[in-house]
């Protein structure tokens, strides 16, 4: 499967690196230079669609424009990419990991990963089916996708009806799983009591994943086994969050402070989803899409947070779609605590639309999600592949603004908002994440 090969390469390339050192002769070393030239070229996954969202197919190099911190570029490669069907003997391959550099490939399939969130996505507007029936119907034979859901997902296969068996399991279950969690994981037991997935809650979530018939089977995994190291922004400090709100001197949990600390845990399971998603999708060449399915969103601490997600997705070449299944943000007048949830949820869809815009995917908020499922469709079947080499050649590991335009009126340009100039993209600032998570915590107690 698509993880052991990635796990196989990796070790491929340290065995590598270990005997070549082995066989040179010693060389004492050099200092290294704080910045270096960056020598590769910086690939863009450009869709361009027109106002019904289908993909302009038409367009020539003369028409885009590059941009990099407002500094024009030279489009150094240009060309237009459809993704067609293609035939049963080619299924057998697997994704192309992707090389040093992020050299440019031409895509065959598409790689997706639905990321089922928190809360109740079935009713009213049949999300769940909507997904099942995406999986089932609409993509093509060669595309791999995989499902992720609570602390489980599947292999990435091409084996579609594999995962749709999941995900009318997930459809099954979903709904009773978030209420159990509501009640087991919130308040005061959130605060003090032992806050792992109580056993019979996982139960039902390893039902979920259990293979669904046939010879193929589901190998469900922990979302953070892909790579522990990765787990950024909200987890870790979210975790130490809890610990000083238990330690900070007994504040009363009223109202307001209680649907504060019920936020977290879904918080922490969703973008803790997307994180683990991104980094397993970092890997792998082709038209990558991470789909969040979810009833309300999640909201980071500040903007920032929120743009150094986005930022992780678009320098992994991940673009995030999201479909939200909660309706409209509006206060009921007299309810008790309506404002700060007002608030919580108007900063849940301020992320959404930062992870969407911000790496070229889809927002849908106002569309029924099986239409939300046909335009992702129909918009990922053609895009152009623009390269350039940056005029700045430096390696400062600074996140580069990139912008593309088209003059063509009336269209819609959905492209990876920049890249790190580094080979390795820096870890978030845990420091002032963590000052601004205690900052929120407090602001969240109410004064007497």
């Amino acid at each position: 499967m698509l993880a052991a090969s990635i796990r196989r390469a990796v070790l491929a390339a340290l065995i590598t690196a270990v005997f070549s050192a082995g066989a040179r002769t010693y060389q004492p070393p050099r200092p290294q230079p704080t910045f270096r030239s960056i020598s590769t070229l910086v690939p863009l996954d450009v869709r361009v669609l027109d106002r019904d969202g289908h993909p302009i197919t038409d367009l020539k190099q003369s028409d885009f424009t590059v941009l990099e911190d407002g500094v024009v570029q030279n489009i150094a490669h240009f060309s237009a990419q459809p993704l067609e069907p293609l035939a049963a003997e080619a299924l057998k391959t697997e994704p192309p990991l992707r090389g040093a550099g992020g050299a440019l490939t031409t895509p065959r399939r598409r790689v997706i990963l639905l990321v089922m969130g928190r809360g109740t996505l079935e009713h009213p507007f049949d999300a769940v089916t909507a997904a099942r029936d995406f999986v089932r119907t609409r993509l093509m034979p060669q595309d791999y996708v995989a499902v992720m859901a609570y602390n489980r997902a599947t292999d990435f296969t091409t084996d579609h009806q594999t995962v749709a068996a999941v995900l009318d399991r997930f459809r099954e279950k979903h709904e009773n799983i978030d209420r159990r969690f509501n009640i087991t994981l919130s308040g005061l037991q959130l605060l003090y009591g032992d806050r792992r997935i109580p056993a019979s809650i996982q139960k039902d979530i390893d039902w979920i994943f259990e293979p669904a018939g046939g010879d193929v089977r589901v190998a469900a995994r922990e979302p953070e086994a892909i790579d522990p190291r990765k787990r950024q922004i909200v987890l870790g400090d979210m975790e130490e969050m809890i610990y000083d709100m238990k330690h900070s001197g007994g504040a009363p949990l009223s109202a307001d402070f209680e649907s504060f600390v019920n936020w977290i845990m879904p918080t922490m399971h969703d973008a803790g989803s997307i994180h683990a998603g991104i980094e397993f999708l970092r890997y792998v060449e082709g038209e990558k899409r991470l789909i969040f399915v979810t009833e309300q969103g999640f909201s980071l601490p500040r903007t920032e947070s929120d743009l150094r997600l986005a930022e992780a997705a678009s320098a992994a070449r991940v673009a995030i779609d999201t479909i939200h299944t909660g309706g409209v943000v509006a206060e009921v007048p007299g309810a008790q605590s309506a404002g700060d949830d007002i608030f919580r949820r108007m900063s849940a869809m301020s992320t959404l639309k930062i992870l969407t815009d911000d790496t070229g995917g889809h927002r849908f908020s106002t569309v029924r999600p099986e239409t939300a499922f046909e335009r992702i469709d129909t918009s990922t079947r053609f895009q152009y592949a623009l390269a350039y080499y940056p005029a700045d050649q430096t390696k400062d590991g600074r996140f580069r603004e990139v912008r593309v335009t088209v003059n063509r009126p009336g269209v819609t340009v959905l492209v990876r908002r920049g890249y790190y100039a580094t080979d390795t993209p820096p870890a978030p600032d845990r420091t002032r994440i963590m000052t601004d998570m205690r900052i929120l915590t407090a602001a969240s107690v109410p004064s007497r």
